[in-house]
């Protein structure tokens, strides 16, 4: 059995080693400090609430999602032509944005979409973004798709932010770096 000294010791070693540790993660955050409004606020946000309120708006729209007009025209006037909107029946407003991307093989699926994932954490807004193997029947072979869905989950809609998320994704994908994982559809099916 450890005598009670050295067990004391070992644990201030640890509780000290385990603050160094901590200290050194949140160095980037030193010069940064709270108003005295933003501190001692009364109002509190709940981290329960299903849909922004009052106090919780991060995307300005008033806890609504963009209606459909409004998706349409950021849709023609920002994105590329294979991006599509997704309607629900109960709702007016589309609930999602869709792009697929056709790959050459999973390795080169699974580099994309590891930029894909960048934009999403650089921004703090996260498409779902899917990797599959499909048959194609008729044409007796596999495609293998990146499926990219930007949506608002809290809003269950579309927020503006999907819509600039989706045009930093475009702009990515037109990267040469980027574009040798992407494959057209159309040469594809020429190759087999």
């Amino acid at each position: 059995q450890i005598p009670t000294m050295f067990r004391v010791r070992s644990s201030v070693f640890k509780a000290t080693r385990f603050l160094s540790l901590t200290k050194a993660s949140y160095a980037p955050f030193e010069g940064v400090r709270l108003s005295e409004s933003a501190r001692f606020s009364s109002k509190k946000t709940d981290p329960f609430a299903r849909r922004p309120n009052a106090v919780c708006d991060p995307y300005g729209q008033g806890g609504k999602p963009l209606e459909e007009e409004e998706c349409r025209r950021l849709l023609d006037q920002t994105l590329e032509k294979e991006w599509y909107l997704i309607n629900d029946e109960s709702s007016s407003a589309p609930i999602a944005l869709v792009r697929e991307y056709c790959h050459q093989d999973y390795i080169a699926a699974a580099s994309f979409i590891r930029t894909i994932a960048a934009v999403g954490e650089i921004n703090n807004h996260f498409p779902k973004i899917t990797l599959e193997r499909r048959l194609l029947s008729r044409e007796k072979r596999w495609e293998v798709i990146t499926s990219v869905r930007c949506e608002t989950v809290t809003l269950k809609g579309l927020s503006g932010h999907d819509f600039y998320v989706a045009m930093l994704i475009d702009v990515e994908t037109a990267r040469p770096e980027l574009k040798k994982y992407i494959e057209n559809r159309n040469d594809s099916a020429t190759a087999s």
